[in-house]
């Protein structure tokens, strides 16, 4: 087609077939597809364009009908369809306001997920004197009756400690954590005085995962553990669906072409139970020693903390409003993605982002894969 037209002849245009798209060019880049030079001929539909990206050859193209000819689709009706259709639409909003309905500017949520918000906005509280947050458990009800769990959690602990003296890894690996848990406030022991106290009592199984891809062994605490039919996990909600999209934060972090990776270092033992709830979150340890009595522990914190974290982003909104949307908007969990334009703005933002999570408690934020202080520069 290029070829058999004069004034298309020695365009540098190669045509292709059977590709894939690489690249989608938004309005955001419209002036790398503004025409800076045409080639066209009279009574010839075919037309050549060059822009920023190169030569283009667009245009009508039919042997079976004569290049001259043209053919208009008019339809009578558009004027009268679009004034009836905008006649409706007022109609519509006048309805809506005579009877004092509004479309709603959020999307309804369910009535359990506007308890839970409701529960986090009144029992959630930062101290700013050791910079940490507390917050409540998302009771299901207002008043819950749960049944006697310390014989399940006492038969639990002797299977786990069954094992425990089978296996010096997994031997070691709990007294390893829990000695750490301990250490960092995670956990600690009741008193005889604190065993009875607290609106809930309810006793949580431990046992162990072991990821083989990664060669990692977690500790879990089971909240779905049940007692005639009763388990944790069925007197709490769950809450509303608060995460960042995956695909949103996935597309922007390959959008310029310094990138950086990171995480928030045990992410989920970072925000506090306040203490009336710990007793819902009571666990046996003896050190794996099963000659010794058990004794009571509590959790003192919780494994859900998203809500934190963009709560506590959100107070350094005005101050550092890009820091901020990194926090809320390209981080997934714990994991941070991020690109920017320049290595020096990727260091800036990546120390903001730090100093914004140290104020919301211990949180080490540790890099990965590229470094905030050496990002590697990658194609986006």
């Amino acid at each position: 087609m290029v070829t058999s037209r004069k004034h298309l002849q020695y365009l540098p245009n190669l045509s292709y077939y059977n590709v894939k798209a690489s690249l989608i060019i938004g309005l955001d880049n419209l002036k790398v597809c503004v025409p800076l030079e045409i080639r066209e001929s009279e009574g010839d539909d075919v037309v050549a364009a060059r822009c920023r990206l190169g030569w283009s050859v667009y245009g009508r193209h039919s042997d079976a009908a004569p290049a001259s000819s043209h053919i208009l689709h008019i339809c009578e009706c558009n004027e009268a369809s679009s004034m009836r259709a905008l006649d409706a639409s007022m109609k519509e909003y006048f309805a809506m306001e005579s009877s004092r309905t509004r479309v709603p500017s959020k999307p309804s949520r369910s009535k359990d997920d506007e308890r839970a918000l409701q529960i986090m906005e009144a029992t959630t509280s930062y101290c700013p004197i050791d910079k940490r947050w507390q917050t409540g458990l998302l009771w299901r009800f207002d008043i819950v009756d749960l049944p006697d769990s310390y014989s399940m959690a006492m038969r639990r602990l002797q299977c786990l400690e069954a094992k425990m003296a089978k296996d010096t890894d997994l031997r070691s690996f709990m007294l390893d954590t829990m000695q750490s848990y301990e250490e960092k406030g995670y956990i600690r022991r009741l008193t005889e005085s604190e065993l009875n106290k607290g609106k809930s009592s309810w006793f949580l199984p431990i046992f162990t995962v072991t990821n083989p891809n990664k060669n990692k062994t977690r500790l879990v605490w089971d909240a779905a553990a049940k007692v005639k039919g009763t388990s944790l996990n069925d007197v709490l909600l769950k809450g509303p669906d608060i995460l960042a999209s995956l695909v949103g934060v996935l597309i922007r972090f390959r959008e310029r072409p310094v990138a950086v990776a990171g995480d928030i270092s045990e992410m989920f033992h970072q925000v506090r139970v306040r203490p009336e709830d710990q007793t819902a979150q009571k666990f046996l340890w003896r050190i794996g020693n099963s000659a010794k009595a058990a004794e009571t522990y509590v959790m003192k914190v919780m494994t859900f903390a998203n809500y934190i974290k963009n709560r506590n982003a959100e107070r350094f909104r005005k101050e550092s409003p890009r820091a901020v949307a990194a926090i809320c908007r390209n981080t997934f969990v714990d994991d941070w993605l991020q690109s920017t334009n320049t290595e020096d703005e990727m260091t800036e933002l990546a120390m903001e982002v730090q100093r914004i999570h140290l104020e919301g408690g211990d949180l080490e934020f540790c890099e990965r894969s590229e470094s905030a202080q050496e990002p590697r520069r990658r194609r986006a």
